[in-house]
């Protein structure tokens, strides 16, 4: 037996995601991605697309309210100090491949 409340909250969730997508103009940036994934396409240079403001600005608002959010990373950092120092100054650090 399923339960309908929850597969209900799945669909609001999906929708504000897309809403979300939406705002940022980053929907059909990933429409583009998820078509090219679905042949096998060879990404390459995705860190432009991940370091994008509107990206590092969607991601800050899609788990500031998830329930581990509150918990420090190993930068001794959690949402609430990205909160304060303001999210616009979110950066990737290190990294390389």
């Amino acid at each position: 037996m399923t339960n309908p409340t929850k597969s209900k909250k799945e669909k609001v969730k999906k929708k504000q995601k897309l809403r979300n997508n939406e705002y940022y103009n980053l929907q059909d940036e990933f429409d583009k991605l998820y078509e090219n994934g679905l042949r096998n396409y060879k990404f390459r240079n995705l860190m432009d697309i991940i370091t994008k403001e509107n990206n590092i600005l969607l991601a800050y608002r899609n788990i500031k309210r998830n329930k581990g959010s509150k918990t420090v990373g190993t930068d001794k950092q959690n949402i609430l100090k990205i909160a304060e120092e303001n999210p616009y100054k979110c950066q990737l650090k290190n990294v390389t491949f």
